[in-house]
């Protein structure tokens, strides 16, 4: 039952579930509460495919939820790249005195990328279309941490964020788009941008963040 949301570093944040059992609930004999499953995962993991075989998940730098979050749990992708986490409930109706009760509490989590300098580029579009013109993104010296060499580790994505219910963020994408980029005399550059690639079967039209 965990929640894996795509993050824009091309992580991925799971949190959620539990240990044992299964998603569900019911009055089953051997049931706990109502609950088909128990022993709660409390630790938020990071998944980077990056990394070699056995070296993928890490939990450095996030700390534990004292939430149980089984059931009915969800979690998203907020637009600043945070994580909101929020629900469960494995009961037919309201319960709040169960062992895991229904649960009204959020907690936002903040990705190991909140301890840096974010970069602020500007000319951001506020519509993309598939395929078609590119677009300009400039980013200063001080985006960049004042070395040019950064920008060729640079990446841009457009992240569709789903909607999420029992354990999955149904319509969840992520696709990186094209870029080039020309530097500037003061140490800024400008990235070229290519529109999203045209066929909606990879990124669905409506809301999502860049």
């Amino acid at each position: 039952m965990g929640n894996a949301i795509l993050l824009p570093d091309g992580t991925v944040f799971v949190a959620n579930g539990a240990n044992t059992g299964v998603a569900g609930y019911g009055n089953d004999t051997w049931v706990l509460q109502d609950s088909y499953a128990n022993n709660p995962i409390y630790s938020p993991l990071i998944y980077d495919p990056s990394q070699p075989s056995g070296q993928r998940w890490s939990r450095v730098g996030l700390q534990d939820s004292t939430i149980p979050r089984m059931y009915h749990s969800s979690a998203t992708l907020l637009p600043d790249g945070s994580v909101f986490i929020a629900g469960s409930n494995p009961h037919p109706d309201y319960n709040p005195t169960a062992i895991f009760p229904t649960e009204y509490r959020a907690e936002r989590f903040y990705p190991w990328y909140y301890n840096l300098t974010r970069p602020e580029p500007a000319g951001i579009p506020t519509s993309l279309t598939y395929g078609g013109q590119y677009f300009d993104l400039t980013l200063t010296a001080q985006d960049l941490a004042n070395n040019i060499g950064n920008a060729n580790a640079i990446k841009v994505v457009v992240i569709k964020t789903g909607f999420s219910t029992h354990a999955i963020n149904f319509g969840q994408r992520l696709v990186e788009l094209d870029h080039t980029f020309t530097t500037n005399s003061d140490g800024s550059i400008t990235l070229h941008v290519s529109q999203v690639p045209p066929n909606p079967a990879l990124l669905q039209p409506g809301p999502a963040c860049e």
